[in-house]
């Protein structure tokens, strides 16, 4: 009896650092927005170069939204919580490319040490057995903070 007590606290202990830590990520109610100059895969969608928008899903922190600024296409992209050993110094959008292929990669913002790593899909998969990753970055704005946008 003792053992399970033991067990189901430490359970209990696990996730409220887990809810703990997923709260610092947390997109506010004006989400992220960046422009990007080609188009990009995210999750199983390609979308055209422009500027968008990343919201959070209010019901699912794993779920993410990204909405082009004309409204014209949009896409919901699973992601997880990812952490680093120091706060991220700026907000930024980190794309990988492959070959020709532009991959939505990671969020960060600027101030937390932790942030969303979007999970691989279909697209990613397949270009990742022709070419290697190269990381591009690309800043984005939060309400909180502002920084100019860069263009992969």
């Amino acid at each position: 009896m003792k053992k399970l007590f033991f067990r189901e606290f430490a359970l209990l202990l696990f996730a409220g650092c887990l809810s703990a830590s997923g709260a610092k990520a947390q997109l506010d109610s004006g989400g992220m927005t960046f422009a990007v100059s080609s188009s990009f895969v995210a999750g199983e969608a390609t979308l055209p170069a422009g500027s968008y928008k990343i919201e959070q899903d209010p019901d699912d922190s794993g779920v993410l939204q990204i909405t082009n600024m004309a409204g014209s296409h949009s896409v919901m992209v699973m992601a997880e919580l990812v952490e680093t050993d120091a706060p991220r110094k700026k907000t930024e959008v980190i794309f990988s490319k492959y070959g020709n292929t532009l991959v939505l990669k990671q969020l960060w913002l600027a101030g937390n040490d932790s942030g969303y790593l979007i999970i691989a899909g279909h697209a990613e998969k397949k270009a990742a057995k022709t070419a290697k990753p190269v990381k591009q970055s690309v800043a984005a704005e939060t309400k909180q903070a502002s920084s100019a946008n860069s263009k992969p």
